[in-house]
C-alpha cells in the first residue's frame, strides 16, 4: 500500500481526492515575526507581496522564489522565524497566561517554543527539549537568534528525567511521526513512507503522550500534534490516552480552514487541499481540576557591559546565564541553555555573548548605516570615536551583535560562522 492508497482508505472520497492532488503542488512557506524587532507594517514595506497568515497574528505567507527570507539580515538578526504555516498554527491554540510554565516535549527546531515565548513576552518560563543532541543544538541556536529570554533548552530523554515536583501549565507534544503530512517537501520522504513505519512511530507516540500528560498540573493542557495523515499516529494515540488516563478532550474551532476528524470530532486536520500549508493533526487535552499557582524565584538587578539586566543570574562552569522569571528544575536535566547566555569568562575578564545582543532592546545600541552593516556582517572593523568598551550594534532598529571599541576602532565580535 502506498500513501495515496492509504489516504483513500481513511478519508472520505471528497476529502481524499483533492488531498492526493495537493501532494504534487509546491510546499507553502511562512514567516513568524518577532514583534520586539519588526512590526507587521515594516515587514510589508520590505516584502510587499507577502500575505497575512489566516490564523496566526504577526505571521505572513510568502513565496521563496520571490523573497529568499532566510538569506536576509533580518533573518540573521532574529526579526522572524521561518516555518510551515500549518505547523505554525498549532501553538496558536493555547491562550497564554503571564505565569505559565510550559514544556515543549520534542521541540527542535523550535517553532512552537519561539511562538509561545514571544506570546508570553518574558512573563513565563519554557523548558524546550529535544532528545536528539544535534537537533537540540539547532534549537538552542534558534533561541539565541530570536533573542529569547525565558527559555531553558535541554537535551534529555524525558521518559527518564526525574522532574521532582515540577509540573506544567501547558505542554506541546509535537510527536515524532512518519511525516506523511510533509511529503510535498521531499520525494525521498514520499518514497520512504510505509504502514510499517507508521506503526513503529505509533508505539513510540503512545508512550510519549502518557508521559506528557502525567507532567501536567491539575487543570493543565496538552497540545498533541503530528505532521501525519495516519489514523494510527493521530486519533488512535488520543484514544489510547483517553483509555489510560482521566483526560478531557477540548474542541478546536477554525471551521473554514480545517477538516474535523470523523473519529474524534474535537480533533482537527490541517490539510494542504484546504489550508495554505502542509499536513498537521492537532488535538487538545486537559487534566481535570483547577490549575495551581506557580512559584518563581524573585528577580535580581544586574549590570553587564553597562547594560541593565533583571532576573536570576546563573553560572555554569565559565558561562553566565540570565533567566527571568526563573524556576527551580531538577539537576537531572541536561541543560544546554538556561535563558539568555550573557557572557563567557576568559581568564580575568568577560566576553559578552551573541545571545545577549539579540535579547537587549535596540535603543541603547550603535545604529549602523547600510554600508557599515555589510562590513560588519563581513567581519570588518569600523571607525568610531567612542569610549573604550563593549557595545551592541544595530541596523534598522534591530540588534546585530557586539563590537569592542578600542582607541577609535570598533573591533568586530560578530560570530565567525555567521559572517559573509
Amino acid at each position: 500500500m502506498n500513501i495515496e492508497e492509504y489516504i483513500e482508505s481513511i478519508f472520505p472520497v471528497n476529502i481524499a481526492t483533492p488531498l492526493i492532488e495537493s501532494l504534487s503542488k509546491p510546499a507553502i512557506h511562512a514567516a513568524l515575526l518577532n514583534p520586539k524587532k519588526i512590526s507587521d507594517d515594516h515587514f510589508l514595506e520590505l516584502f510587499p507581496l507577502a500575505q497575512k497568515h489566516p490564523l496566526v497574528p504577526h505571521a505572513f505567507i510568502y513565496n521563496p522564489a520571490i523573497y529568499d527570507l532566510g538569506k536576509t539580515i533580518y533573518h540573521d538578526a532574529g526579526a522572524f522565524y521561518l516555518q510551515d504555516p500549518s505547523a505554525m498554527s498549532v501553538a496558536n491554540f493555547f491562550q497564554y497566561e503571564a505565569n505559565d510554565v510550559i514544556l515543549d516535549f520534542a521541540a527542535a527546531p523550535g517553532g512552537k517554543t519561539i511562538q509561545a515565548a514571544m506570546r508570553l513576552n518574558d512573563k513565563g518560563t519554557i523548558i524546550s527539549n529535544d532528545i536528539d543532541g544535534l537537533r537540540a543544538l539547532t534549537l538552542s541556536k534558534n533561541v539565541e537568534r530570536m533573542g529569547l529570554g525565558n527559555v531553558i533548552v535541554t537535551n534529555n530523554d524525558l521518559q527518564n528525567v526525574d522532574f521532582k515536583n515540577l509540573l506544567f501549565d501547558k505542554i506541546f507534544l509535537d510527536a515524532p511521526c512518519s511525516g506523511s503530512g510533509m511529503l510535498r517537501k521531499s520525494q525521498a520522504m514520499h518514497d520512504d513512507w510505509s504502514l510499517a513505519k507508521v506503526l513503529r512511530f505509533a508505539d513510540i507516540q503512545k508512550k510519549l503522550i502518557i508521559r506528557a500528560f502525567d507532567l501536567l498540573k491539575p487543570g493543565g493542557k496538552l497540545l498533541y500534534s503530528t505532521c501525519s495523515f495516519s489514523y494510527e499516529e493521530n486519533e488512535a494515540i488520543v484514544e489510547h490516552l483517553l483509555k489510560q488516563r482521566a483526560a478531557i478532550i477540548l474542541p478546536l474551532t477554525t471551521e473554514e480552514y480545517v477538516h474535523h476528524s470523523p473519529k474524534i470530532k474535537e480533533a482537527i486536520y490541517f490539510l494542504p487541499s484546504i489550508f495554505p500549508g502542509e499536513g498537521q493533526f492537532v488535538a487538545c487535552l486537559q487534566k481535570p481540576n483547577e490549575s495551581s499557582v506557580n512559584h518563581f524565584i524573585s528577580p535580581e538587578c544586574h549590570s553587564f557591559f553597562n547594560y541593565p539586566l533583571k532576573g536570576q543570574l546563573l553560572k555554569r562552569n565559565d558561562e553566565f546565564y540570565l533567566l527571568n522569571p526563573a524556576i527551580e528544575i531538577s539537576k537531572s536535566f541536561n541543560i544546554l541553555r538556561s535563558g539568555v547566555k550573557v557572557a563567557v569568562a576568559r581568564g580575568d575578564h568577560l566576553l559578552p555573548d551573541h545571545h545577549l545582543a539579540h535579547y537587549l532592546d535596540w535603543e541603547n545600541s550603535i545604529e549602523l548605516t547600510a554600508d557599515e552593516m555589510k562590513k560588519y556582517r563581513h567581519g570588518d572593523t569600523l571607525p568610531r570615536q567612542i569610549a573604550n568598551g563593549f557595545y551592541v550594534v544595530s541596523y534598522d532598529h534591530i540588534n546585530l551583535g557586539w563590537v569592542k571599541a578600542v582607541d577609535g576602532i570598533l573591533k568586530n565580535h560578530y560570530p565567525k560562522g555567521l559572517r559573509h
